[in-house]
């Protein structure tokens, strides 16, 4: 429209006879037919969003199921994590599963520091109290010894040193000072294995340190901190697997019922129900896309059509008229 009413400003243009009755039919149609236009260009325009949200979210299915399981079966206890992970494998084998890795982690639970700068103090109970540790960055430590069993690295750090790993949010300093503590970051790796990047509102971080007292001595300031809990290692057994659904979905039954009647309360992670899960959730949401997609392609293609309909008898009426004898 803007166009056209340029073209009309133009006088040596539109005031020519081809010109001018081209440009004034094109307004007057415009004006009169500027609702049907808005609603083609809105129903078009959902056809576009409907369709390629709904696709975009189940082609991404899968990262995000893979980000969310790094392992097929994952859970976390509280002792003895050698007994649950010989115990996962021996089921896998009586339900003729392929068993390709089984192992597990350990790592200290998470603790709550406040950030300024390169400087990490440990939140009050003031702090505790009034849930300002919303803002606050959580922090697990690991061992050096335990990461290099998990890993098959070879790391060897002095007191000082450190492996830091940015499990969400950033933090690209080459020191960091914990509890008036300052260690040198003398690595920090983009991803790692049996610890997958998430997002979170709350920052995150994975500490490997040598220093073995040091992470004793953390968790036993937290202790004190958050009374009403005790400071413990956050253990996770995992498993992979190769084999058939039905054989899977066998398994996993009869672990959880092993697993759950120690610990009811605790986390187990199984990717294929995860997988399973996502796909009906997602797949729901593509099943309405689709059908509102066609809804609106149908809606626009109706009103398209009656439009050029009742433009035709406008046009067929018109010619009537002045067709008339005088």
């Amino acid at each position: 429209m803007k166009i056209l009413k340029l073209l009309k400003k133009n006088k040596r243009f539109y005031y020519q006879p081809n010109h001018f009755i081209s440009v004034s039919s094109m307004m007057y149609r415009m004006k009169q037919n500027a609702a049907g236009l808005a609603s083609i260009s809105i129903l078009s325009t959902m056809v576009i969003i409907t369709l390629s949200t709904t696709s975009s979210l189940y082609v991404g299915m899968e990262d995000v199921v893979d980000n969310r399981n790094p392992y097929d079966v994952s859970i976390s206890v509280q002792e003895n994590p050698e007994k649950w992970v010989n115990t996962m494998e021996e089921l896998a084998n009586k339900h003729s599963l392929d068993v390709n890795e089984a192992t597990y982690f350990v790592i200290s639970d998470g603790i709550l520091f406040k950030q300024d700068k390169e400087q990490f103090r440990l939140i009050s109970k003031e702090e505790m109290a009034s849930q300002s540790f919303k803002k606050a960055d959580l922090i697990y430590f690991m061992t050096q010894d335990e990461f290099n069993r998990v890993t098959g690295k070879r790391i060897n750090l002095k007191p000082h040193d450190i492996w830091l790993y940015n499990v969400s949010g950033e933090y690209n300093q080459n020191k960091m000072t914990i509890m008036e503590n300052t260690f040198n970051i003398v690595h920090s790796p983009d991803s790692l294995s049996f610890l997958p990047k998430v997002e979170s509102l709350t920052n995150a971080k994975l500490v490997v340190t040598s220093n073995d007292e040091f992470i004793e001595k953390v968790n036993q300031a937290f202790s004190t901190v958050a009374s009403d809990r005790e400071q413990e290692n956050y253990i996770t057994a995992f498993l992979n697997y190769s084999g058939e659904d039905s054989y899977k979905m066998d398994f996993i039954k009869e672990l959880r019922e092993q697993y759950s009647s120690q610990y009811p309360y605790h986390l187990m992670s199984v990717k294929i129900e995860d997988q399973r899960n996502m796909s009906n959730f997602i797949g729901g949401f593509l099943f309405l896309g689709v059908i509102f997609g066609l809804t609106f392609t149908l809606s626009t293609g109706l009103i398209i059509y009656y439009k050029q309909v009742s433009e035709g008898l406008r046009e067929c009426n018109i010619n009537r008229v002045s067709n008339l004898p005088s």
